[in-house]
């Protein structure tokens, strides 16, 4: 009978690290497979079999896909077209969260946010509006649309193995998810669409519609006098002295040096093209004695707008997260120039060079086109529009998009095991070399994969143990007197509960067996059981730990924690309230 309370008990504490948020949760979940071994509840022959496990192989395999399909181009060739410019704030919301929701459903919905991101900033931007306001949505927009199909979300995929191994009935299809989920979608997105704007708060307007708007206000020649006391300083030690200043460029002798080299020393005479604030210029006409020729010009503006100055967003998939453009040596390494940095709408005002790069910023860079090639490819940021002038590598847009969906087809027609139809999927992207070696194991979200291959061990303990029976018992008992319909909503409401304090696959692959253990005790259907947790694993609206999705866009929109609940808490009464009579229609106890 201790045995019983012993993965209980390991259980509970695991929630607690979870919730404590002190470690991250794959370390919290080696954590507790490696105590599982020590105590004696997990045999140590068995530990590492969770990584072996079809749902584990399953989900690595669908990001890998999803990973291809981004770096394809066909993903952002498709934005391109969503007719959203001009249109009112509920109606772009309907356009962008619908799309969201259709790449959630077939790629990985993390993928999908990250895909969004820049595209609802750029959209935020140009219209003049917070990004508060389409961060958030999307998020939520892309845990519905997980919900629809089998691959759309981690948790799906651990309960259709879980019908698996009841050995009753085989795995989950693919579409087998999407009459409940779909329904669900859409009735979220429209309480989506038509209460983000009251329930979000954010400022409706932002200061410019553009970050280029913003430089022409800065830019100025100045003339080196005779007097200068900066003659013969070389152009790095300028900027290290004056780094909000930025040199776009140098005439002399009726010639002009964009971008000049760092060690190019200033002579008198010299007239520099540069963008700085107001009090910069200032100081360098009083204390380093320059002369202000006039603001730059119209010649002069096109030559620099021939040299190309483009904005860029920060996706998350990008090199620069966690670093500044001095970090990056950006300036002497692309010679490229940083010339603005906005975030949320709002323009930074802090050195430029000190601004660290988070997901969601616009950059505004100034270079050659073969010099912003360069750094958009290192980098990976993102056009805000299209620049013509610069060349990026192309990768073949139609093909990843076939060979995903004959994968789907084949699986679906029951021509192989979905397992396999997307592991072999995802070896061909490699073979044809539509995805390098590298990019495979970059696509993979390890934090993700050994939290499901660290619990999967645990969740059999407990059931080998009578752990989740006695769980079971439990929430059986308080809905007893009232019938299986109250069980359901009972172990519905246990799971949302913890998928918002913990992960939405740990929440999963905790009561997915308490699922089919009420059913067998109730004598019900084990598939509306585990419908049920499948939802309720994927009610991750509440807190921005409870998935990802809402992880990602926390430093972008500048949340507050408690923020989710105000459109979250809504969002998953509507949610638990339809679920139930749809799960029955569709899934009859």
């Amino acid at each position: 009978m201790f045995m019983t309370y012993v993965p209980i008990v390991l259980l509970t504490v695991l929630l607690a690290l979870f919730v404590w948020n002190k470690w991250r949760y794959d370390v919290v979940a080696v954590f507790g497979l490696v105590v599982a071994v020590i105590i004696g509840i997990v045999p140590a022959n068995k530990a590492f079999e969770g990584f072996a496990h079809p749902a584990v192989i399953l989900v690595a395999a669908a990001l890998i896909i999803s990973r291809t399909l981004q770096l394809s181009g066909a993903l952002h060739a498709v934005l391109g077209f969503l007719p959203v410019k001009g249109k009112p704030l509920w109606a772009q919301l309907l356009i962008v969260c619908s799309a969201t929701m259709f790449l959630s459903a077939f790629i990985n919905n993390v993928a999908a946010v990250a895909l969004m991101i820049p595209f609802v900033i750029s959209l935020a931007y140009q219209s003049k509006t917070s990004a508060r306001l389409y961060l958030m949505p999307i998020a939520f927009s892309s845990i519905l649309g997980g919900m629809i199909t089998l691959i759309g979300t981690p948790p799906n995929i651990i309960i259709a193995t879980f019908r698996a191994q009841a050995g009753k009935a085989p795995a989950f299809s693919m579409f087998d998810f999407t009459p409940v989920g779909i329904t669900l979608a859409l009735v979220g997105l429209v309480i989506i669409c038509f209460a983000a704007r009251r329930l979000i708060p954010a400022k409706a307007v932002v200061e410019s519609t553009s970050l280029m708007a913003g430089l022409r206000e800065y830019l100025t020649d100045l003339l080196v006098s005779p007097e200068s006391p900066m003659i013969g300083t070389t152009i790095r030690e300028f900027i290290e002295k004056y780094p909000e200043v930025v040199i776009l460029g140098v005439r002399r002798s009726e010639k002009t040096y964009l971008v000049p080299a760092p060690y190019e020393k200033l002579q008198a005479e010299d007239v520099l093209i540069i963008e700085a604030p107001s009090d910069n210029i200032g100081i360098l006409v009083s204390d380093e004695k320059f002369v202000i020729q006039a603001n730059i010009s119209t010649n002069e503006k096109n030559n620099v707008e021939e040299m190309m100055i483009v904005e860029l967003i920060v996706p998350s998939s990008s090199a620069s997260l966690g670093r500044s453009s001095k970090q990056l040596d950006i300036r002497w390494k692309y010679g490229v120039n940083v010339l603005g940095v906005a975030r949320s709408g709002h323009r930074m005002s802090r050195h430029l060079a000190d601004v660290i790069f988070t997901v969601g910023d616009i950059v505004l860079v100034q270079g050659s086109g073969e010099r912003i090639t360069q750094i958009v490819e290192d980098m990976g940021w993102v056009f805000i529009s299209e620049q013509p002038k610069v060349e990026i590598r192309k990768k073949n847009v139609i093909l990843p998009i076939v060979l995903f969906a004959s994968a789907i087809l084949a699986s679906y027609l029951g021509f192989l095991n979905i397992t396999i139809a997307f592991v072999g999927c995802a070896l061909i992207y490699v073979v044809l070399g539509l995805l390098r070696p590298n990019e495979v194991y970059d696509a993979v979200e390890w934090p993700v994969i050994v939290l499901l291959a660290c619990l999967i061990p645990i969740g059999v303990a407990m059931e080998t143990s009578g752990s989740l029976q006695l769980i079971a018992n439990l929430i059986g008992g308080l809905g007893k007197s009232l019938g299986p319909v109250s069980v359901l909503a009972i172990l519905m409401l246990v799971t949302i509960f913890l998928t918002n304090i913990v992960n939405n696959a740990a929440a999963a692959i905790v009561m997915a067996p308490v699922g089919l253990r009420l059913a067998e005790q109730l004598q019900v259907s084990p598939d509306t059981m585990l419908m049920a947790v499948a939802i309720a694993s994927s009610t991750a609206f509440i807190t921005p730990i409870a998935h990802q999705s809402n992880t990602l866009v926390l430093e972008p929109g500048e949340y507050k924690f408690q923020e989710y609940a105000y459109l979250g808490l809504p969002l998953t009464i509507f949610v638990f309230i339809v679920s139930i009579p749809m799960l029955l229609l569709f899934w009859p106890l």
